[in-house]
Order: C-alpha cells, then structure tokens, then sequence
C-alpha cells in the first residue's frame, strides 16, 4: 500500500518535472518547426498528443546540448 503511494508520488512528480522543463525548453523550437500551429493552446495541461512531443522535442535539445558541450562530435 505504501509503495504504491510513493511510486504514484514519483511518478507524478517526474511527470511535472518532465512537462515544466522539457516543455519549456522545446516550445519556441516546435512553433518555428511547424510555423506556429503546434503546440496548441494549453496542450501540456490537457495531456494531448502535441504537448508530449514537444516535451519530447525539448527532451532531444537538450541531450543534444550536453553532447555537444561534452566534446561528442
């Protein structure tokens, strides 16, 4: 019962974690990719389709950054 509520707790909090930051970070990319029709209004706070990719995108920039700023190409 426990463990249950402390995965639940984790689990949601890599999901604020992962929304807040990588989100953020791969919005302005996505809205130039696409001209500005994704992501749409709130889709990080409607859980739609739009919003994980850009939380994804977000996700690639920044493993890509430290790669660089490590030396790795």
């Amino acid at each position: 019962m426990l463990h249950e509520i402390v995965l639940e707790t984790l689990a949601e909090i890599a999901r604020i974690f992962f929304y807040g930051l990588f989100y953020a970070i791969g919005w302005p990319f996505m809205k130039l990719l696409t001209l500005g029709s994704y992501p749409r209004k709130n889709g990080w706070r409607d859980h739609k389709r739009d919003g994980l990719w850009t939380a994804m995108l977000g996700t690639v920039i920044v493993i890509v950054t430290v790669m660089a700023v490590c030396g790795q190409f």
